[in-house]
């Protein structure tokens, strides 16, 4: 009850949507992506100062959205399928973001002492090897959020996520080589969790304005928009 759906979400899953019937190249989809974003920053950055309020990115309401510009097709059973082959299989676009694949910071499993002995099923400090070059990947400070192989009492495991193609793992780099990373899809978060504190003044500016004919005649308004959000929860 206490979600809502993440801004953006609805523009850039309707690009893909009008995009899907031609089967694009994967680079294609993203260049689409990135101009869907650029010009709402530029329709964003307008109604801020149209408001007489200075531009800040953190009051854009996309923000956390940037990051999911990357696309590949799968089909209907969630299995990854090469672009060239996309047609053939009526496979859909998903658009991902690289996510953090490190044990949370607070977290009761990150005290047991399972998760640092290499002999246990639930060590998280395992180094799987880069599928092209074959050297071994380091892994995150904390740990892995999932133990190596999935074996009973745990969800999920890296071995399902690679074998998945849901891992990304870059290119090698022997001097700095790379934490592979976890593909998170916009479909499956395009909600967000309320926020508890409404940081976000921009529509309330923006309203008060039309009313009293003058810019920041009140410090932070909230918008009238934000009862509304209140009572559907």
């Amino acid at each position: 009850m206490f979600r809502e759906p993440k801004p953006g979400a609805a523009e850039v899953l309707e690009l893909v949507e009008r995009l899907n019937p031609d089967y694009p190249p994967t680079a294609a989809i993203e260049w689409d992506i990135k101009t869907l974003f650029e010009q709402h920053r530029a329709e964003f950055r307008a109604e801020l100062e149209e408001s007489g309020i200075d531009y800040d990115k953190n009051l854009d309401p996309w923000k956390g959205l940037y990051n999911y510009w990357h696309a590949e097709y799968r089909d209907d059973g969630g299995r990854y399928i090469p672009e060239i082959e996309a047609r053939a299989n009526k496979a859909r676009i998903w658009v991902w973001k690289e996510s953090d694949p490190s044990m949370p910071n607070v977290s009761a499993g990150s005290q047991k002492p399972s998760v640092r002995d290499p002999k246990d099923p639930n060590y998280r400090f395992y180094l799987p090897l880069h599928p092209i070059s074959g050297q071994a990947c380091p892994a995150p400070k904390r740990g892995w959020v999932w133990p190596q192989y999935q074996h009973k009492g745990f969800i999920g495991s890296f071995d399902e996520l690679a074998k998945d193609s849901r891992i990304v793992w870059g290119e090698w780099n022997r001097n700095k080589p790379k934490i592979p990373q976890v593909k998170k899809f916009l479909h499956e978060v395009d909600t967000q969790v309320s926020k508890s504190l409404i940081l976000d003044y921009t529509d309330g500016e923006k309203e008060l304005t039309n009313l009293t004919g003058k810019t920041r005649s009140f410090p932070s308004p909230k918008p009238t928009t934000l009862i509304e959000r209140l009572i559907l929860r």
